[in-house]
């Protein structure tokens, strides 16, 4: 077996791994749906990133995600990984609360992690380390995103959330192009315009379906850069939404 075949295969060992240990924590958590959403977000960050490894790419998906949570006032001390382990303690399911964000809440107050605990996860190996990581990752990621507006519009619910893992790769590849701070001025500017916030990423992807919508999501994006620094000239906003296209 040559050098570049046993880095290969062991990249693809630990991405199965993490995503075993997702799907059996993810498991205690929540429904079968929940499972699949769960390893879904892992699977999508895992790949998002060109020539990062899984454990990586999930703890940078975490960070973005974790700064977007507390901007919004939705993370609060436990980090994804503490977040996931009192999901896993507690008997309530996800699917038992009216939305992500008060599932958190619920588990902010109710549950509590021992010493032992927490020494449980720094204990762990890395790639289990990174499941719990990853599953509460995907529960503030979505919290976030029903808070800014993602679930708006025709397309079925369960379809969305399958794209929340692909929406947190595209924040991790153009985290130098758009900060967690101007994510959430675009989303925020995209609501006030009536437009969900999964337009952004449409339009990242040129995947818009006509020229007003668009020319809608510029306009919001525009908006959104000079809230945050209004001395921005309309060539310094143009160049920051050049930097924000991904090719499929």
């Amino acid at each position: 077996m040559g050098f570049f075949e046993s880095i290969g295969n062991a990249l693809s060992t630990a991405f199965d791994a993490v995503c075993s240990f997702t799907a059996s924590l993810a498991k205690v958590i929540g429904s079968p749906e929940f499972v699949s959403l769960a390893v879904e977000f892992v699977s999508k960050i895992g790949i998002a990133i060109p020539g990062m490894e899984i454990i990586s790419a999930v703890l940078l998906g975490a960070s973005i995600i974790a700064t977007i949570a507390e901007s919004l006032g939705i993370k609060k001390d436990e980090n994804a990984a503490e977040l996931a382990m009192k999901a896993e303690k507690d008997g309530a399911k996800p699917e038992d609360f009216q939305s992500t964000e008060a599932y958190i809440n619920h588990l902010q107050e109710n549950v509590s992690l021992s010493f032992e605990d927490k020494e449980k996860l720094k204990e762990m190996r890395p790639e289990q380390k990174t499941a719990y990581t990853a599953v509460g990752s995907y529960l503030y990621a979505k919290a976030c995103f029903e808070r800014l507006g993602f679930f708006t519009g025709d397309l079925k619910e369960s379809f969305l959330e399958g794209r929340i893992g692909e929406a947190i790769g595209d924040l991790c590849r153009l985290k130098e192009a758009l900060s967690p701070d101007e994510f959430i001025a675009c989303c925020r500017s995209l609501q006030e315009k009536g437009l969900s916030s999964g337009a952004l990423f449409d339009y990242i992807h040129n995947r818009t379906e006509d020229v007003a919508t668009d020319r809608m999501v510029q306009s919001a994006i525009c908006d959104a850069f000079r809230t945050l620094d209004p001395s921005m000239t309309d060539k310094q906003v143009m160049e920051r939404i050049y930097q924000m296209n991904i090719e499929d």
